[in-house]
């Protein structure tokens, strides 16, 4: 490669990058920075020094980053907002700034201070880590990447060298937003200033020619996970000069990591490690992942498929993102507005939803597109224009999904009116979302389509609620509702129609093989109560209060004990006709309820304790994996509505007791349709939800998760919730 095919300010840069800018600040062992006592040199660089420094105030040991404070504008400017970030987020996997402070004509900030090893040399000491640390670490570097994304900064200089990990802890951290120098100098280290920033082996194709995409980060990312899937220091595109590396990126394929680990087992999971990396590294910044929050959840799946199988234990675990967090992100993102990165870029459907400041606090951040191209074009003049402007041009394809055709042969159930909808006025969600989700021919919402199975988690659990309190009110009903059994009432919650995807992902492996993934259609809104009937309202319909051993129990609790016979001769016989058992399908919309994550409050297993009541035998397991204490508060049962509600407001949807369902257990039929209010009438056993306070496997706390007892079956794990039909009477 040629000079003339580089960019003039990067060859201008590169000319004079032997003449570093008089900047180190001169810090020995023993001196002071206010009340910072320098320990260490940690590295230095044309830009500046990081120290090791203990705080005399509070004996606490941190990282100290100086920069002259007559440094290059644009330098000074990204240090100072790289503090306002790193202050503004708490987030495990990237580190946290305390303070800012000018003195003797340098900036200093002041970091936390991370005890343990780059990635670089864990690769290059050939340190062991076990499979599961390895889809964990995996998990944390992407979380940590879709954190920074979403506050609106690109990275821009992922690699191993600024990846932190403790292998005692199981922490991992990002270091230097790459918006700063670069620490480490010498042998192919091929460090880049200026225009072009990064290290040129781990550069996205788009970066060597001049340009940032919204996913040039999750390239870098893929160079990473490849080296430490396939153990490696060295970076698949590392040649002996930049041009070389440059030339490597945009023209050479590494071998897979399913073909470099073929001799390595479990074979499966390397396959679809091999797909997950292979996915990010694509040349092509439009079939790439399009957020890092993506490939977080797909190596959280993979992590906790092996641990399910094998079993498998390490010192790390898996991340998220807290509901709080994200709120605080859009603040940091909007405080932050002077960055020359974030400046230039939005989310995709921010345009349509600004218009309408009701929706302006619920724009996606996920998804970003460069608006402003002026300055790089102008930069990169040389090389890149054509390529520029054809990528800049290129139309992205919005995957349509056409309206299902919906079986049309439904199951005989108890007499139910439907109710229908007008067409909202004002959409009660961003009008993106819900001219792409609302079903106009069923008068219902279609979770199913791909801008929904996009949208992240929190943004999932809020349009649901949304959606529920929106249908209610065109319907002139109450979300929440008492009925009376028979002396005391029971409340229920309103469950609206919407199509969804049921069952799981990972079908065809272990004991998920019954839950292959379909289209499901709650042609009907329906009640469900708000908690598992419990002993008192039992009494109160059939007079019985069953004897429970080894167990103390009150009214409050859950009824258990009691037979699926028992429930229909006993309890159904004797109430409104429109009362029953809900059908698994109906049980796992509710329980999802809009969500398509593992659990309904995400894909962190950390938060289950929040959330469900589990043997404790399972959660002290989980504890020691996450290194912090997991506790749903009780050994056994507890009594109904004791933890957090999911976003239709029901409670204990997973977890206290397993619920019996109105299906016979089997395989879900017709899989290649969409299946309308689905129920199966015949088989030996029935079909069971939710699993209880003594469930120890964790593959079946899930959603989509489901059992069979024969139904005359009574033990102390299984209990019911009441369905009741919609009627207009």
């Amino acid at each position: 490669m040629d000079d003339h095919r580089l960019p003039d300010s990067f060859i201008e840069n590169m000319k004079t990058r032997s003449l570093p800018e008089v900047s180190s600040h001169n810090s020995t062992p023993g001196t002071f920075v206010r009340h910072y006592r320098i320990l260490q040199e940690l590295g230095s660089g044309a830009m500046g020094n990081v120290f090791k420094a203990i705080d005399t105030r509070t004996n606490k040991i941190v990282a100290i980053k100086c920069i002259r404070a007559s440094q290059n504008q644009s330098h000074r400017d990204r240090f100072i907002r790289e503090y306002k970030l790193l202050s503004s987020i708490d987030h495990e996997n990237l580190i946290h700034a305390y303070e800012l402070f000018e003195e003797n004509s340098y900036l200093f900030m002041v970091l936390e201070y991370i005890d343990g090893a780059s990635l670089e040399d864990t690769l290059s000491q050939k340190v062991s880590l076990s499979l599961s640390d390895k889809l964990a670490i995996a998990n944390k570097i992407c979380r940590g990447i879709e954190v920074l994304n979403l506050a609106g900064i690109v990275h821009r200089d992922i690699k191993p060298d600024n990846i932190m990990i403790n292998s005692t802890q199981g922490r991992t951290k990002i270091l230097d937003l790459g918006i700063g120098k670069n620490i480490k100098q010498g042998g192919t280290d091929l460090t880049l200033e200026g225009e072009v920033l990064g290290t040129a082996m781990y550069l996205s194709p788009e970066q060597t020619k001049g340009k940032i995409t919204a996913t040039s980060d999750i390239f870098s990312v893929g160079i990473v996970l490849y080296q430490l899937f396939t153990n490696t220091h060295r970076s698949p595109f590392e040649k002996k000069g930049i041009f070389e590396c440059f030339f490597a990126i945009n023209t050479f394929s590494p071998p897979t990591i399913e073909d470099v680990m073929c001799s390595q087992q479990p074979q499966w999971l390397y396959s679809e490690i091999s797909k997950v990396v292979s996915k990010a590294m694509d040349k092509d910044s439009n079939r790439r992942w399009q957020s890092a929050g993506m490939m977080a959840n797909a190596f959280a799946e993979l992590h906790r498929k092996l641990q399910s199988s094998s079993l498998q234990m390490g010192n790390f675990n898996i991340t998220a993102i807290s509901p709080q967090l994200l709120r605080s992100l859009n603040s940091v993102r909007m405080t932050l507005r002077d960055n020359d990165l974030i400046a230039h870029y939005v989310p995709k459907a921010d345009s349509k939803i600004a218009k309408t400041s009701r929706h302006t606090t619920r724009r996606r951040l996920d998804k970003y597109k460069y608006k402003d191209k002026s300055k790089l074009t102008h930069s990169f003049a040389i090389i890149g224009l054509i390529s520029g402007v054809i990528i800049g041009m290129v139309v992205i394809f919005v995957m349509h999904n056409a309206t299902p055709s919906l079986n049309n042969d439904e199951e005989t159930q108890r007499s139910a009116t439907k109710v229908f909808v007008q067409p909202p006025s004002t959409a009660p969600l961003p009008e993106e979302i819900w001219k792409k989700c609302w079903n106009e021919e069923q008068q219902c919402f279609d979770f199913t389509q791909l801008a929904w199975k996009n949208l992240r988690h929190n943004l999932q659990a809020q349009y649901a609620t949304d959606y529920q309190k929106w249908y209610a009110q065109q319907n002139k009903l109450p979300v929440e509702k008492d009925f009376v059994l028979r002396q005391i009432s029971i409340k229920m919650v309103l469950i609206p129609p919407g199509i969804f995807i049921m069952g799981s992902p990972y079908f065809e492996r272990g004991r998920s093989s019954e839950e292959q993934q379909h289209k499901v259609h709650i042609s009907k809104c329906f009640w469900l109560g708000k908690y598992e009937l419990t002993r008192q309202q039992w009494k109160d319909v059939t007079g019985e209060n069953p004897a429970i051993q080894n167990l103390q129990v009150r009214g409050d609790h859950p009824i258990v004990s009691v037979s699926h016979t028992d429930i229909h001769k006993k309890l159904l016989k004797r109430l409104d006709r429109n009362f029953d058992l809900p059908t698994e399908a109906q049980w796992e919309y509710a329980c999802r309820a809009g969500t398509t994550s593992i659990y309904y409050w995400g894909n962190d297993i950390g938060f289950i304790g929040e959330h469900a009541n589990l043997a404790d035998k399972m959660l002290q397991r989980i504890s020691f994996r996450l290194n912090k204490k997991i506790s749903d508060g009780f050994y056994t049962l507890a009594p109904v509505g004791s933890l957090q509600q999911n976003p239709f407001f029901l409670h204990d949807m997973i977890g206290n007791v397993w619920e019996w369902s109105r299906d016979f257990y089997g395989k879900y039929q017709q899989l290649d349709q969409v299946q309308k209010d689905p129920v199966t009438t015949k088989g030996n056993d029935i079909s069971i939800r939710s699993g209880s306070w003594s469930l120890i496997e964790e593959n079946l706390m899930r959603s989509a998760s489901r059992r069979a007892f024969p139904p005359t079956e009574r033990v102390n794990f299984v209990g019911l919730r009441l369905m009741r039909h919609h009627s207009n009477n």
